[in-house]
């Protein structure tokens, strides 16, 4: 009796390459505008399928099991067939591909622009978008260079056209035991004799809150994805600073969050080149970003 093949969707195999690449369920997750909890169903779903365990879930992330390790390439070779396959169609329906590369720091990159790559491409389906990840000062370099059409950071590079987004408060996140966190806001003075966990390059946003000190000093530490900087905070390795509209309310198991004293906000751009204003993807983005609420300033659509 022949046996059937175990149904595995691409979408599993998507997400178990995600969370492996980032240590984190709730990433992957993010990345494909999924709930945790759903994320973590497919995965279970498939490991069920296989009747193998494929990540070690700890209270830090995940990991590739052994045998995962051997599995991976052989699910991000499936993923890729199938894109190439997709692809391939569209140019033989006469559809013309073009492509869009965004660059993102980690707060917008791991919770928001998988969201809006999927509605970029359900308003222009020829588009292939390519995400990229990096610090406040990285991104905008990126576009600079020529490496990304469109970035996502609080630093406009000289030279750059840009439009200015809505303002985001910013929020102290602490153990929940933190003494200092007890109060409903906590003043931003008190930042400046506190160790910071600086999450994906975000000191241009911290060193005004200091006085324009540089930083890290001694003491702070620097990560590059902002669930280290989650995990390091619940070990009592300091406070850290996050935007209000990308905190991960999902995972706040441990923490305190609070406002700023006196209110502090953190302004994105989108910086981009004069052709990439010309090819029209700069007005489709920004009608994405307004479908969600991101008001722009300074910019009129051509």
């Amino acid at each position: 009796m022949i046996r059937a093949a175990p149904k595995i969707t691409l979408g599993q195999l998507r997400l178990l390459l995600a969370a492996v690449e980032t240590g984190s369920v709730g990433a992957a997750a993010r990345r494909f505008g999924l709930t945790q909890s759903g994320a973590s169903q497919a995965l279970s779903a498939l490991e069920k399928t296989l009747d193998v365990e494929l990540l070690v879930r700890t209270r830090g992330g995940v990991t590739a099991t052994a045998l995962a390790e051997t599995l991976l390439a052989d699910a991000a070779d499936a993923v890729a067939a199938v894109d190439r396959i997709a692809a391939r169609a569209r140019a033989a329906a006469g559809r013309q591909e073009r492509p869009l590369r965004i660059a993102a720091i980690p707060s917008i990159a791991e919770r928001t622009l998988s969201a809006w790559c999927r509605r970029l491409r359900q308003l222009a389906p020829t588009l292939v978008t390519g995400a990229f990840e990096g610090g406040h000062g990285e991104v905008g370099a990126w576009v600079a260079r020529g490496l990304a059409d469109i970035a996502v950071t609080s630093v406009v590079p000289e030279g750059l056209p840009s439009v200015a987004l809505r303002p985001e408060a910013l929020l102290v996140v602490g153990r929940r035991d933190d003494p200092d966190l007890q109060a409903a806001s906590v003043p931003v003075a008190l930042l400046a004799g506190r160790a910071l966990v600086l999450a994906g390059g975000c000191e241009p946003v911290v060193e005004p809150l200091l006085g324009g000190g540089a930083v890290p000093r001694p003491g702070d530490i620097t990560t590059a994805g902002l669930t280290t900087a989650l995990e390091m905070v619940r070990q009592g390795q300091g406070v850290t600073l996050f935007a209000a509209t990308s905190f991960p309310r999902d995972d706040v198991d441990g923490l305190t969050v609070r406002p700023l004293a006196p209110p502090v906000t953190r302004r994105l751009h989108l910086v981009f080149r004069a052709e990439t204003v010309e090819s029209g993807v700069v007005d489709l983005l920004l009608r994405v970003l307004e479908e969600e609420g991101w008001t722009a300033e300074g910019h009129k659509p051509g």
